[in-house]
């Protein structure tokens, strides 16, 4: 679960009478009732701390990262800290080992996590549930993931993109443009308000592919449309939904 606070743009946020259910609008693969049928992105990802940065700053700047029972499973400088809650997932060096953190709840105004590292969720935890199912666990899948508003869409929902079919990726693989939804965000908003998980890769380096699409920070707005039917189907079954590939 990812928790980020963006001001997106009000004109796209505001677009509620785009909120009818698109899954009434027949059996054809593409649906798409938002008229404007342009996204408004942004791109979240699971940032990376060596030890030195953990740790560099006074022992009074560091910020404790409680779990659900209290307990301190890390105390990081707070500018890790604050990463690492406003990505939902981070990665740090603790005693020279890799640590997969993810926030987990809000619990009497406190932000709780958990430790990932031995997780099948390899890259982080997205939402398990949304007003209608709720699931054991829902795997962040890079550059397949993204994260909406579920007050108006589902998890599993699938999005096709055409702006991002044929994107080589960094591991070769070529995109065919489908993505699923399987998280939410604290600033993720209104009708077609959509954030791109990019696993690894942050939004400023060079080796991200959806970066140099310019779907990060509000900068560009691609035309989307909504998968149902055995298309969806085949999409979710392919990328292993909720879990990975």
């Amino acid at each position: 679960m990812k928790n980020k606070a963006l001001s997106p743009f009000v004109f796209f946020v505001l677009l509620t009478a785009c909120q009818s259910d698109y899954r009434s609008s027949g059996e054809s693969a593409l649906l798409n009732t938002d008229p404007s049928k342009f996204a408004t992105t942004t791109i979240y990802f699971v940032e990376t701390f060596s030890e030195a940065q953990a740790n560099d700053c006074s022992e009074s700047a560091k910020s404790n990262m409680l779990d659900r029972l209290d307990q301190v499973i890390a105390r990081v400088c707070k500018k890790v800290f604050d990463s690492c809650l406003m990505e939902g997932t981070c990665r740090i060096s603790i005693d020279k080992k890799w640590q997969m953190f993810n926030v987990d709840a809000k619990i009497q105004g406190v932000y709780r996590f958990r430790n990932i590292t031995s997780s099948e969720c390899l890259y982080g935890h997205g939402k398990s549930s949304d007003r209608q199912v709720s699931y054991k666990r829902m795997c962040l899948d890079p550059f397949y993931s993204i994260a909406a508003d579920l007050k108006i869409y589902n998890l599993g929902d699938v999005v096709y993109l055409p702006l991002v079919r044929g994107t080589v990726l960094p591991n070769g693989e070529v995109h065919d443009g489908y993505f699923i939804i399987r998280d939410s965000g604290g600033g993720i908003e209104g009708v077609g308000r959509f954030d791109f998980f990019t696993g690894f890769f942050t939004n400023q380096t060079t080796q991200n592919p959806f970066k140099n699409l310019k779907l990060n920070g509000l900068q560009t707005f691609p035309e989307y449309y909504f998968v149902s039917g055995p298309e969806s189907d085949r999409v979710r079954k392919l990328r292993g939904f909720p879990l990975l590939p």
